[in-house]
């Protein structure tokens, strides 16, 4: 089995033992719980291939098949990228069965970050304990929105790094984003084809920054 540092996850306000997961005995009571233990049992259990569903938004459902090595690089360019620390907790809080939530979990097994998943809503951040010190997420901008029009901008701003992804982030949310918040925030450009990201634009930097820069490694051609 990979080695991971901790021996448990926090999902939905429940601890759950890894060993629980590797061995079937973890119940899953939501799909969302279901698909997280699912990856998190076939990860550390070094399964080879991994089949992930896209979205549907450019086009019909499919699956496409991707190989341990292929999500092991788009993770580590991530890390790298991102400056993303060892032992810091990372929030997923997006749907696991898609690749925006299985490379939060890639990336968090992979560097030894600890996990917290939550049943994605608009408000995620609603149902997490104020004693938890979250350092990384990804968001859709429909949560982000929600959580600055919450107020909940203090809570953010004690974060290490936040990503966008899912729909483009209108003007109007990252005018907001620019004036309240001083955690590093990045819009993503990528799809499931590309194993999430493969570029990061800086949204609350002033003067903004209108161009993606891509990830350590990758290069663009016409």
């Amino acid at each position: 089995m990979e080695f991971y540092p901790f021996d448990s996850i926090q999902i939905n306000g429940s601890k759950v033992f890894i060993e629980h997961i590797m061995s079937g005995a973890a119940r899953p009571s939501t799909p969302f719980e279901t698909e997280t233990f699912a990856f998190i049992k076939a990860w550390l259990g070094e399964e080879k291939i991994f089949n992930v569903e896209t979205s549907g938004s450019t086009g019909e459902p499919k699956k496409i098949e991707f190989s341990r090595e292929q999500l092991v690089a788009s993770a580590e360019a991530s890390i790298q990228a991102l400056s993303l620390k060892k032992n810091d907790t990372a929030l997923v809080c997006i749907h696991t069965k898609y690749i925006g939530g299985k490379m939060m979990l890639v990336r968090a097994l992979l560097h030894s970050m600890k996990i917290i998943c939550v049943e994605p809503s608009a408000n995620p951040l609603q149902s997490i304990s104020q004693k938890e010190k979250i350092d990384f997420m990804a968001l859709v901008p429909l949560q982000l929105k929600a959580l600055l029009d919450a107020g909940l901008s203090t809570t953010l701003n004690s974060m290490s790094t936040i990503i966008v992804g899912g729909a483009s982030v209108d003007e109007d949310l990252i005018s907001k984003v620019q004036k309240e918040l001083t955690t590093p925030i990045y819009a993503t450009f990528g799809m499931t084809e590309t194993l999430s990201h493969v570029a990061l634009r800086k949204l609350n930097k002033i003067p903004s920054d209108d161009l993606y820069h891509t990830l350590p490694e990758i290069k663009i051609r016409s």
